[in-house]
């Protein structure tokens, strides 16, 4: 797993200097598995679904979904699925965190830094 972490951090540091986006299969991930599925992040339990985020004095932002599921999502048709609220809270237990622990940085990191990380 952490080799893979390494990996993952290698290919996107690689992508970054290119100025290019990649798509990456998670280090967690083992045999189209997730080895935290019960534990997984808010993030990875939403990826994919579409959905739309609502930021003050702007329209709000409206995603499609994953391309695995388009089939799936266009057969129901477009049903209102607002994320932030979830990010609204996540963003104050982050900044609750920071403050307990004298951090002023915000935490931006994927699965695979945090592997390595910590």
């Amino acid at each position: 797993m952490l080799f893979r972490a390494e990996q993952v951090n290698k290919q996107r540091g690689i992508a970054e200097k290119r100025n290019e986006r990649i798509r990456i299969m998670c280090p967690l991930n083992e045999n189209n598995l997730c080895m935290i599925y019960k534990f997984r992040p808010m993030i990875c339990r939403l990826h994919g679904i579409p959905h739309e985020l609502c930021k003050p004095s702007s329209e709000p932002l409206i995603s499609p979904g994953c391309d695995a599921g388009t089939e799936l999502f266009n057969e129901k048709g477009y049903i209102k699925f607002d994320r932030t609220p979830f990010y609204s809270k996540m963003a104050g237990i982050e900044m609750d965190y920071r403050k307990a622990k004298g951090k002023s940085e915000k935490i931006k990191q994927t699965i695979a830094q945090m592997l390595i990380s910590y």
